[in-house]
């Protein structure tokens, strides 16, 4: 037992570092976006949204999407993403989703900030 543990130890950081200078290459190809969910309060303040859903899809690999939900301060991130034209939409239980279309590119950065409306009484209604 003692042995794994040293083993494991010594080995970890080896493998670690290994692992990261085998990802460097896919990382320079490769964008992030990164954004947060909000609507308009009663006072026309922001009010960010935990738990909404971001959906992407891209040309190159119509089927494969990529998921992630936001945080508790209403952010997202998705990372890992070939250089290619993506659509994102963000959706949220009782909201109107919103979409937007970006282009990821080498070494590229998004920052996207999505607003959802309330869905109105008929949209409620035809959802059911």
């Amino acid at each position: 037992m003692k042995l794994l543990s040293t083993l494991s130890h010594k080995l970890l950081p080896l493998l670690l570092a290994l692992a990261l200078v085998h990802s460097l290459p896919a990382m320079r190809r490769e964008g992030p976006i990164r954004g947060s969910v909000a609507t308009v309060g009663p006072d026309d303040a922001r009010v960010y949204l935990p738990g909404a859903q971001v959906l992407l899809r891209c040309e190159k690999s119509v089927d494969k999407l990529n998921t992630t939900v936001t945080d508790e301060n209403g952010r997202f991130s998705i990372s890992v993403l070939p250089a290619d034209k993506c659509s994102v939409t963000a959706s949220a239980e009782g909201f109107r989703s919103q979409t937007k279309v970006v282009i990821v590119t080498e070494n590229s950065s998004i920052e996207l900030s999505f607003q959802l409306k309330l869905l109105t009484i008929a949209e409620r209604r035809d959802r059911i």
